[in-house]
């Protein structure tokens, strides 16, 4: 991913933003690509602090009890961790994920 923002908002435009979807921009295969998308999980976190699912900085509710469920950070879904997640879905801000 390489960028994201409310679709047809600007700086001076914001009316009806709420019921913009979101541009994420992204780049794969040396090739620039957007998606529209009516909802985005912010994961900007650090590997060894990792920020929490939740709203406003918080936990979810129910986060802390389930941890261990949890992913947090990029699994090697390609490598190591192929047959873990092999034929299944995963949420994720890769750019290798497409609509």
């Amino acid at each position: 991913m390489t960028g994201v923002a409310r679709s047809r908002a600007g700086k001076v435009r914001d009316v009806g933003l709420e019921q913009q979807p979101f541009e994420v921009r992204f780049q794969a295969d040396g090739q620039e690509g957007r998606m529209l998308a009516r909802a985005v999980i912010v994961a900007t976190g650090t590997w060894g602090h990792p920020n929490p699912a939740g709203a406003s900085g918080l936990p979810a509710i129910g986060e802390r009890q389930e941890v261990d469920r949890i992913r947090y950070g990029m699994p090697d879904v390609l490598g190591a961790e192929r047959g873990r997640y092999a034929g299944r879905r995963s949420l994720s801000s890769a750019p290798a994920i497409r609509p």
